[in-house]
């Protein structure tokens, strides 16, 4: 396709860029960081073609065209540096001056989805070129879409692409959870993607845990739009250990509150460097040369609400779930880890909500045709009574079946006599127990 072709001329001559070991990042050649950069760039940009030429959603692809025309207006920067075998900026020349037809062909993608035409199918000679400026792009896609100024109007997310991840993983993750449901042909037929693509995005679903290992679905919307915000496994890589979400919050925690030098003999150094690499990439930390020192640039609240979007290694919620590991976990992956037990008691369609809105309920369950409001609360104390009120509005709300409160821990005799009078469930720490032991205990 064009953008493939186009992108292509891209390829820096010297193809060896040159890779260094972490431990000599400090004496890399500009040059070959440049190198490196300009590489990332032009995969990013090969991303964003794939999205261009696939998507039906309007958003989608006027954020991919304004991006990758800002990718290609940066690259003209290194033309007196690299040697490109063709330059950058007369490829983008071509872009601009055929802005009309990449446009009728989105139109007509768009309208072919609208019809149902099941022979669907992309032109393989898209001789179109990117374009549309950032200024007219945007008043286009504002002049045909009212819809972007109807207030009120669910958030979600601007982000296109994550780095490391399948380019369309964003769309259609977002389609399955707005759907609430996985039909893997119309998948394929609409994204057009092979087999094989559409396993690799499943997977990195279930390794962000919006899917679980069934693909059941463990996201609401409204979690998801803000998840995509911030999600960015290449970020949490350790060079030295298996990356250890709870030992990250430990980590910032004390860096916060007492500054990163406390840090230094308190925990193994190797340890140490990869963490503060991760809390730099997170932006809670910021190293000032000058003074040679980590500054804090977030207060304790805010790294909090940043941790609620990393999700722990992929088999760490599903192996060695007991009562002790469950003590120690935080509120998001304790809701998870609620939601594994439920599966192995035989619930199905298993969602976690975890987002604004959702009115006392973490998960959504059902069993034998029951449908079930369920309110996720890890205490190492009494849980509070007010548990089992939000949890019975919850099922009134959403119109459930049966309201439960499940813990880890115990609710206090007028808690029990509350939740006993208004009919709602209390899994507490002994059925816990059975569950994890003896599932189908219920």
């Amino acid at each position: 396709m064009f953008f493939d072709k186009l992108l292509d001329k891209f390829k820096i001559n010297d193809s060896s860029v040159h890779k260094e070991k972490i431990s000599d990042k400090l004496y890399v050649n500009p040059d070959d960081e440049d190198k490196k950069y300009v590489q990332d760039r032009i995969n990013e940009a090969k991303a964003l073609a794939i999205i261009i030429n696939t998507t039906v959603d309007n958003v989608a692809f006027y954020s991919a065209l304004n991006k990758i025309i800002d990718i290609l207006s940066e690259l003209q920067k290194y033309e007196d540096k690299i040697p490109f075998s063709s330059k950058p900026s007369f490829d983008l020349e071509r872009i601009l001056t055929n802005k009309e037809h990449i446009i009728e062909n989105f139109n007509d993608r768009v309208n072919q989805e609208v019809s149902n035409d099941n022979n669907l199918h992309l032109k393989d000679n898209v001789d179109s070129d990117c374009h549309e400026i950032f200024q007219e792009v945007a008043a286009h896609n504002h002049e045909n879409d009212e819809d972007a100024t109807i207030p009120n109007s669910p958030y979600e997310s601007d982000r296109i692409i994550i780095k490391g991840l399948h380019p369309l993983f964003i769309s259609v993750m977002r389609e399955i959870v707005d759907a609430n449901k996985i039909v893997p042909v119309a998948l394929m037929r609409e994204y057009h993607l092979a087999k094989e693509d559409l396993h690799k995005i499943f997977e990195e679903g279930q390794n962000a845990h919006i899917l679980d290992n069934e693909n059941n679905i463990l996201m609401s919307k409204d979690f998801f739009e803000k998840f995509i915000d911030h999600y960015d496994p290449s970020i949490y890589k350790c060079k030295h250990s298996d990356f250890d979400k709870d030992l990250l919050i430990c980590i910032g925690e004390i860096a916060i509150e007492n500054g990163a030098d406390t840090l230094y003999e308190e925990f193994d150094p190797d340890d140490i460097l990869d963490y503060l690499e991760i809390l730099e990439n997170m932006n809670v930390l910021s190293y000032n040369s000058e003074m040679n020192k980590f500054d804090v640039l977030v207060s304790m609240e805010e790294f909090h609400e940043k941790c609620m979007y990393i999700p722990s290694p992929s088999n760490e919620l599903t192996k060695n779930i007991n009562l002790e590991n469950l003590d120690k976990m935080e509120g998001h992956d304790f809701e998870y880890a609620c939601a594994e037990i439920l599966k192995k008691n035989h619930f199905n369609n298993v969602t976690v909500t975890s987002g604004s809105g959702d009115h006392g309920v973490d998960i959504f369950a059902y069993k034998s045709d029951i449908s079930y409001a369920i309110q996720c609360k890890r205490y190492n104390d009494t849980v509070p009574n007010d548990a089992v009120q939000a949890a019975f509005s919850a099922k009134n709300m959403f119109k459930k079946d049966i309201a439960v409160v499940m813990t880890n821990s115990y609710l206090s005799p007028h808690g029990m006599e509350e939740a006993e009078s208004l009919n709602v469930k209390v899994w507490d720490r002994e059925k816990l127990k059975k569950m994890i032991s003896n599932p189908n205990d219920i």
